[in-house]
């Protein structure tokens, strides 16, 4: 009897065994469907969200027709909800990608103080009118391995939900040490506070507070679920303290060495903000809210003429987009084209004359890799720009494009003003591209007619008047070359810490010298100085060309070798038959840790002087645009407050054509112009007093003469 009540039980424990396991399988898979499901509706609702902000803008801006004061309200309220849904859609992709495991952590050593003040700069504008104030108390804290974007990302969350919930006070953001091994960022403000019943339910996905208070504010409830896990994948927690109607504190922990893992970036000095600034601008611009179309750019003002007639292809399968690039096109002048798919675009392309191409990547059959790809096989020769433009912001996404021959890369929702200048950009390099090869042929049949002497004789009038055109052509596209390279340099060197002072002087009306400066980071000046090939019409095409391929990565790349390695790699694999080559010199600057990391490619010596020694700096390297197998390396030097860097061109050698002293020179050290800038004394004087005394000395020293190259010098010195 016992025996058989005990087979009856086992038999109805181990079913019931089953069907538990069962039901939890089931579970698991519905969880998985449900997590499919939010990924695959957030992917199809960036397109038609992209379609409404794009057509809201045409009617606010007039582009459609004219509109009245009070239409426009209510357009800018769509564009509103609009912005919001697509920041509820761009949580979700997070949230899934995360929750699915495919969230992999970019670990790097990073500075956390910088990325709170950088936060703090950031969402400091949106208190304005406001009774709120907002700090960062960074104490004494170790630089941390961590993903600089995701840290940002859980440091925006926590700063916006403080401000959402603060009416009137302050919000802190403190960043301290928490134990031997750990650093705490606490985010603490004078809001509402939370119940303790509802604290432990804010970390839940699409879980919110019950208060009905707190629901006013608005939100998915996705920021914290999203910020707590990302914690976690590094392998810190976050936790929550409130009393209600006195405020709360957010506080997070983050290891200095996580055990996550994770892909490994080797450790670059430098690279704390730059590679995650856009990110972080991106996140805050949505926390802030929709941007301000206030401030509008006359694009076809500053526009060649040539320029108006180009013909532009759009390739998408969305009448929608479509609608909003004709728009867009339009608005600016241009003539614009459309295919709804890869091989439509190719045999457009093939037959018709097309000046460029906007792409997305999401096409029918073929993908807009593949059309990229295909574009650049059969118009090997000619330089067709290839704008991509799509919803897909995965970095991977990005990096294919360009080595498939992309441009240039945006995602949708785009900023139309942006859109306008990375057109005109393309459009401007071959307008000079082309026109450098019309007369090239134009010169060469010229050459060939004039040839036999009797044929000249006879001719001479008609080559004299075709000479005069082309002198004519040559100096009009002179001029706009100068404009477009003096557009393409900055020269905004922000840190107070340091003064800078440029003697820039090309050989002819454009050079093959250029130069750009500007704050890559808190603290951190960036400053790029390098010599093309050749003056005139050549130096003018490659100079634009080397500005915009500089320009499209000097805020993303994170130190001068990771920048010197991309740019010799685009110039030897997408420019090579035009032969543009160059040197180079990229230098960091950073005044809080008082060095400079720089990279010199095919450069000569350059120097820093410190009291009353001159330190060379003689890392080289190849010249750029040669050879795909090259590897360029960066050096640190020290740079101390009194300090000065000397950065030049070979032009400096060149002076002048009598001065025998620098011609026999082997480096600028051997001339004795720094030697006696040392005795001048460097810490006693300005940057500009400085460059000014090295042009007396080579006045001096040389006596006169001709100028024989573009010259080209900066002296940068630390307060």
């Amino acid at each position: 009897m016992n025996i058989t009540f005990a087979v009856v039980l086992a038999s109805r424990y181990a079913q019931v065994h089953t069907d538990l396991e069962q039901s939890h399988t089931d579970l698991q898979v519905l969880d998985k469907m449900k997590d499919d499901f939010l990924a695959t509706t957030s992917h199809e609702l960036r397109t038609p969200l992209h379609g409404i902000i794009g057509l809201t803008e045409s009617i606010a801006d007039g582009s459609l027709g004219e509109v009245n004061e009070r239409q426009r309200e209510s357009v800018s309220l769509i564009r509103q909800s609009a912005t919001r849904l697509n920041a509820l859609v761009n949580d979700i992709l997070d949230f899934g990608r995360i929750r699915a495991g495919r969230a992999d952590l970019v670990l790097a050593e990073m500075d956390l103080g910088d990325a709170v003040r950088m936060v703090v700069s950031l969402m400091a504008p949106t208190l304005k009118g406001t009774d709120v104030t907002l700090a960062a108390e960074i104490w004494e804290i170790p630089r941390i391995h961590a993903d600089r974007n995701r840290v940002h990302q859980v440091l925006l969350n926590l700063v916006g939900n403080a401000l959402k919930f603060t009416e009137r006070g302050s919000v802190t953001v403190t960043a301290r040490r928490e134990g031997p091994d750990a650093v705490a960022v606490s985010v603490a403000d004078t809001g509402i506070g939370i119940k303790e019943k509802d604290i432990d339910r804010l970390f839940q996905p699409f879980e919110r507070s019950a208060d009905p208070d707190t629901q006013m504010a608005g939100g998915t409830g996705l920021g914290l679920a999203i910020a707590k896990r990302l914690v976690e994948l590094h392998g810190g927690a976050i936790r929550a303290e409130s009393v209600p109607g006195e405020g709360s504190t957010f506080t997070f922990t983050l290891p200095v060495h996580p055990g996550a893992r994770g892909i490994e970036k080797a450790p670059q000095a430098g690279q704390d903000g730059a590679a995650g600034i856009a990110a972080v601008t991106d996140r805050a611009a949505r926390l802030q809210g929709p941007e301000d179309d206030s401030v509008d750019v006359d694009i076809a003002a500053a526009e060649p003429a040539a320029l108006a007639d180009a013909v532009i292809l759009a390739v998408d399968d969305d009448p929608v987009n479509l609608k909003i690039l004709r728009s867009v096109c339009d608005r600016a002048g241009y003539r614009i084209v459309t295919a709804e798919n890869g091989p439509q675009a190719l045999a457009m392309v093939e037959r018709d004359r097309i000046d460029l191409v906007i792409l997305d990547l999401m096409l029918p059959g073929m993908s807009g890799f593949e059309v990229c790809q295909r574009i650049r096989e059969t118009r090997a020769g000619q330089f067709l720009p290839v704008v991509i433009v799509t919803a897909r912001d995965q970095i991977s996404d990005l990096v294919r494009g360009f080595k498939t021959g992309a441009n240039d890369y945006i995602t949708k929702p785009f900023n139309r003003n942006e859109l306008h200048l990375r057109i005109e950009n393309q459009l401007a390099i071959k307008y000079m591209l082309d026109m450098e090869r019309s007369l090239m042929n134009g010169m060469r049949r010229e050459k060939d007619a004039i040839t036999d002497l009797f044929r000249r004789s006879l001719s001479l009038r008609d080559s004299a008047l075709q000479m005069v055109e082309w002198e004519r052509i040559i100096q009009e596209d002179l001029h706009i070359a100068h404009q477009f390279q003096m557009k393409l340099m900055t020269n905004s060197p922000s840190v107070q810490e340091l003064e800078t002072y440029v003697h820039y002087q090309p050989l002819l009306q454009i050079g093959g010298d250029i130069y750009d400066i500007f704050e890559a980071r808190p603290g951190v000046l960036r400053v790029f100085i390098a010599d093309a090939t050749g003056h005139g019409i050549n130096a003018s095409l490659n100079t634009v060309k080397i500005l915009s391929e500089y320009a499209a990565v000097k805020e993303t790349m994170a130190s001068p070798a990771e920048l010197a390695n991309h740019l010799n790699q685009r110039f030897v694999q997408f420019f090579k038959e035009y032969q543009i080559i160059f040197t180079f010199v990229l230098a960091d600057i950073d005044t809080r840790a008082g060095r400079v990391l720089i990279t010199t490619p095919g450069h000569p010596e350059q120097y820093i002087l410190s009291g009353t020694r001159i330190v060379p700096i003689r890392l080289r390297g190849p010249i750029v645009g040669i050879s795909e197998q090259v590897v360029y390396e960066e050096q640190e030097y020290e740079l101390l407050p009194g300090d000065a860097m000397v950065l030049f061109t070979d032009g400096v050698f060149e002076y002048f054509s009598g001065n025998r002293l620098i011609y026999q020179s082997q480096s600028l050290q051997d001339t004795g112009i720094l030697d006696d800038v040392i005795q001048y004394g460097v810490a006693e004087h300005t940057a500009e007093e400085l460059a000014l005394r090295m042009m007396a000395y080579f006045i001096s020293a040389g006596g006169g003469g001709l100028i024989d190259d573009d010259i080209t010098y900066l002296m940068v010195k630390r307060r």
